[in-house]
């Protein structure tokens, strides 16, 4: 469509060999202009690179910023050690960091679960968590509460204000 400049698929698959990514779904528009993809319903995609996937209702991916918004509900998984349920979520693959403003929950491998409120930012590379209000549950059902928390994955550390603890005994 216009001019070739529009290429839209229904059922496909598009793979980008030279940033070792797939991205499938229904239906997918490709704007030569802008060097951006949008892939509708059903949307399956995955970053060799960084072992993330992601699946979603529409994602939209901008080659040259190499930057990836999810519309919609929005599941991704990050390295096998990460599950993130969210609305409206972007990825910044050059950055390493994935974001949303919407209510976000993520659960580890150990068994914790991250409720964060009002938006997060998850910084891939340091596996460090940035929330405006977080409930965490942990793997013995403890709860913490704080706010503006800044969570280490990798240190099991967080640090926050208003902090409010309820253990299970």
């Amino acid at each position: 469509l216009q001019n070739g400049n529009l290429i839209t698929a229904i059922n496909g698959i598009a793979e980008i060999p030279n940033d070792n990514i797939e991205i499938q779904g229904d239906k997918s528009i490709y704007n030569k202009l802008f060097s951006e993809i949008t892939v509708i319903d059903n949307v399956k995609f995955f970053d060799g690179d960084k072992n993330i996937y992601l699946e979603g209702e529409k994602l939209i991916y901008n080659k040259l910023t190499n930057i990836f918004r999810s519309i919609g509900d929005t599941f991704i998984r990050v390295e096998d050690t990460y599950e993130i349920n969210s609305t409206d979520l972007i990825y910044d693959r050059n950055l390493l960091k994935i974001y949303s403003k919407k209510e976000t929950i993520i659960e580890d491998d150990k068994l914790n679960v991250f409720n964060l409120e009002d938006g997060f930012n998850f910084d891939i590379l340091k596996e460090i968590i940035s929330s405006q209000r977080t409930n965490i549950i942990d793997v013995d059902n403890n709860n913490y509460f704080f706010e503006k928390a800044k969570i280490n994955l990798v240190k099991n550390e967080i640090a926050g204000k208003e902090v409010k603890v309820d253990f299970i005994d």
